[in-house]
């Protein structure tokens, strides 16, 4: 058990010490082991502390989810960022999708967060699908793509050749491919399976959409 720090705490912004506490907490034992007192603990403050901040366990859970989503999408602008200026929109989508599967593989913990705590999917909803195809930046008003990585994979899909009312579909079947073969990858049935192997999974699944939506 990690010990309790021996200072109390006195500076700083102790929800995003809270938060960050949980991230450490997510990647030792996924959600399970978030824990609002344990992070509190580990902090050096009392529970009474901590909960004016958070509520409860959800909460705090909340919270870690965002920070996940956000550290998602940056490791997936950063594999794009570092292709060739004159890669292919394809090209793009592809490195978005390998830094979401290496995400899931190296940090189950984290991915767990994710899986863990989608009750919903509000990018299904007719508002946005309409949106997606006649103003992305309306879209990106609500859903961020610095923040949501479905959002920031909309952005790459939309400057492949698939037409402005295929754009959310194509993104759509696009992140069940790569969610699916990560998932299954990362904490699902291949979990076990040597790295190489599941790379090699990835490989296949993302040139099967190459070749299907031949964008």
């Amino acid at each position: 058990m990690i010990p309790v720090k021996t200072k109390r705490y006195h500076h700083g912004n102790l929800r995003e010490e809270l938060v960050r506490v949980g991230l450490d907490l997510a990647r030792e034992g996924g959600p399970p082991a978030i824990k609002l007192r344990e992070a509190a603990r580990r902090i050096g403050v009392t529970p009474s502390a901590a909960y004016r901040h958070f509520a409860g366990q959800e909460g705090l859970l909340l919270a870690v989810k965002a920070e996940v989503l956000r550290e998602l999408t940056v490791a997936m602008t950063a594999k794009v960022q570092a292709l060739p200026e004159d890669s292919s929109p394809f090209a793009k989508v592809r490195a978005a999708s390998a830094a979401y599967f290496e995400f899931g593989i190296l940090t189950t913990g984290l991915y767990g967060v994710l899986l863990d705590t989608v009750d919903n999917l509000p990018h299904l909803s007719r508002d946005v699908q309409e949106k997606v195809a006649t103003d992305l930046d309306a879209v990106e008003m609500v859903y961020p793509s610095t923040r949501f990585p479905f959002t920031y994979m909309l952005t790459l899909v939309a400057q492949t050749q698939a037409s402005r009312n295929e754009r959310f579909d194509t993104a759509l079947v696009v992140w069940a491919a790569v969610h699916g073969i990560t998932t299954m990858c990362a904490t699902g049935p291949l979990r076990l399976e040597p790295v190489e192997h599941k790379r090699s999974l990835f490989e296949t699944t993302i040139n099967s959409i190459a070749q299907g939506l031949k964008i």
